[in-house]
């Protein structure tokens, strides 16, 4: 007979005061959202990642600053559904930008933009007519710069 493979339980099989407590926080905090959304307009509760009550404070996380700055003019309304679910004061409300994505990226080095030998060359010749001698230094040095970019 063939050995039946033991499946293998996932932490939420195991029992845990602390886990089911946090657990029982996100359950929550997902009414308060679901609760906070009902009075916005559906474009705008779309965006919407997180709320959560702390310290008798009302925190939104949307995905964007334009969102957040469309959310502001809510914000009374807001307050006043998270009042009603929670039943306690709330004094204020903070909209803050959660970034889309967390940890290391690597930056890929952006194209050169050099121009061309003969608009390198315009440039050096109109900087021996310019009077001011900062300036005309600066757009030498530049004009040489970019003709060793150039190649």
């Amino acid at each position: 007979m063939a050995k039946q493979k033991a499946d293998f339980k996932t932490l939420l099989d195991y029992p845990s005061k602390t886990l089911s407590g946090l657990l029982g926080q996100v359950q929550r905090q997902k009414q308060l959202l679901a609760h906070v959304c009902r009075g916005l307009p559906e474009l705008l509760a779309s965006h919407i990642v997180h709320g959560l009550i702390s310290d008798n404070r009302l925190l939104i996380y949307t995905d964007s600053a334009v969102w957040a700055t469309q959310l502001r003019f809510y914000a009374a309304m807001m307050k006043q559904a998270a009042e009603d679910f929670s039943g306690k004061p709330i004094e204020s409300v903070r909209i803050k930008i959660v970034a889309d994505s967390v940890g290391i990226s690597e930056k890929k080095p952006g194209k050169l933009n050099v121009p061309s030998l003969a608009t390198i060359a315009i440039l050096q010749s109109d900087s021996l007519h310019i009077a001011d001698e900062n300036l005309q230094h600066a757009l030498q040095k530049l004009s040489l710069t970019l003709k060793r970019l150039a190649g």
